[in-house]
């Protein structure tokens, strides 16, 4: 057939439906496609689609919003509750704090205290003198010295003076008291007691007057 005005040459064509049409190469191999106006229902359809294809970034988007909220609610709440309430039977018994590595609790109900020293001497004279030690008894023994200093950091230890009248002397010296929690009474009245057990005790002994 003829040739288009770029001098391309140029075919007549059938389409589905049976009608005849002529292409030229020219054509065919394209030339500028006109532009596309921005505020056309054309490319506003184009950006439309092109914006659904934007893909989630990996990990997690932070939006500053409280992450499970209802969920960490119920658990701060179950906890502080338990936790309270074991503090609060403690209180009972003057115990506000655990105690630290070098201390031990000393005393008794509602008159707690908590002895510490770095020095082994000072700190065996501060529980002695608590004790009601005086000249009149002998110093500790290697064995009660090393006692008392293993008690030392024990949350469950409780010392308390330890005073009376013996068959041939006065006795005094210390109580021990080991404490636990009854997790297991938690039906009724019982319902969280506290456990006292009372650990050999350390006794002075007296070498004055009698």
């Amino acid at each position: 057939m003829g040739k288009a005005k770029d001098g391309s040459e140029c075919y007549t064509r059938i389409n589905k439906s049976g009608g005849k049409y002529i292409t030229c190469e020219g054509t065919q191999k394209g030339g500028k496609k006109k532009p596309i106006p921005p505020d056309s229902a054309r490319a506003k359809a184009r950006r439309a689609g092109q914006a659904k294809k934007l893909r989630r970034p990996a990990g997690r988007i932070d939006t500053n919003a409280p992450r499970n909220v209802g969920v960490v609610a119920d658990k701060q709440k179950s906890k502080p509750k338990e936790n309270s309430y074991k503090s609060e039977k403690l209180k009972d018994f003057g115990i506000t704090r655990d105690v630290k590595e070098d201390e031990v609790r000393f005393g008794k109900q509602k008159r707690i205290k908590y002895i510490s020293a770095k020095d082994e001497d000072e700190f065996i004279t501060r529980i002695q003198k608590l004790g009601g030690w005086t000249t009149d008894y002998a110093p500790l023994s290697v064995a009660q010295r090393k006692k008392l200093i293993n008690l030392k950091g024990r949350n469950d230890i409780i010392l308390r003076e330890k005073r009376g009248m013996g068959t041939s002397r006065t006795t005094r010296g210390l109580n021990i008291e080991e404490w636990s929690w009854n997790e297991r009474a938690n039906l009724g009245p019982n319902k969280g007691v506290v456990r006292i057990k009372n650990l050999p005790s350390i006794n002075f002994k007296f070498i004055g007057k009698k």
